[in-house]
């Protein structure tokens, strides 16, 4: 596990880099529109205090019994949504998934949140219709976070993408 610290200080620099372009998709939402995050889950998936649970859109990070790629995302994420911290949700078409979790894009103050886990290479983007509201931009930075190797991308991390992983194409 020698890797983490570079891979955490890579996505940090990529978290800088992503909040001049996250601030581009801009959205104000109301104040009842707010998550105070009470623990992190795994890399795309956060709880709230009441007992939300929140599945970022258009993202899928590794799942934690992936290896250390799935505790690096949960990481990432830590980093970007620490417990404590007051976020905004923003809604797509759909509101929940199948399993009961609230499908949202997450807010610290003019940063999206779905998209510095992208852009820092620690999540892929996962496309589920009708909640498409952001995917272009999505794929320009998971394109650009690989081509610069960011994150995951440097250590082969998406070799095994987490959908193929959850259904056994790959181990």
């Amino acid at each position: 596990m020698k890797k983490a610290p570079l891979l955490l200080g890579l996505i940090l620099a990529a978290s800088v880099e992503a909040q001049g372009i996250a601030a581009n998709a801009h959205y104000v939402a109301s104040s009842s529109d707010s998550c105070l995050v009470s623990r992190v889950v795994d890399g795309d998936t956060l709880d709230c205090n009441g007992g939300l649970r929140i599945r970022l859109l258009l993202i899928d990070a590794p799942e934690m019994n992936q290896g250390e790629f799935g505790s690096l995302a949960k990481e990432a994420l830590e980093q970007l949504a620490s417990p404590g911290s007051d976020l905004v949700l923003e809604y797509d078409i759909e509101l929940q998934d199948r399993y009961g979790r609230t499908l949202a894009y997450l807010w610290s103050g003019d940063v999206l949140i779905n998209a510095q886990m992208i852009a820092a290479g620690m999540a892929l983007v996962a496309i589920y219709p009708p909640n498409v509201k952001y995917v272009d931009y999505m794929l320009l930075l998971q394109a650009q976070a690989r081509e610069e190797l960011r994150g995951l991308w440097s250590v082969d991390g998406f070799e095994c993408a987490p959908a193929d992983y959850r259904v056994q194409r790959c181990r």
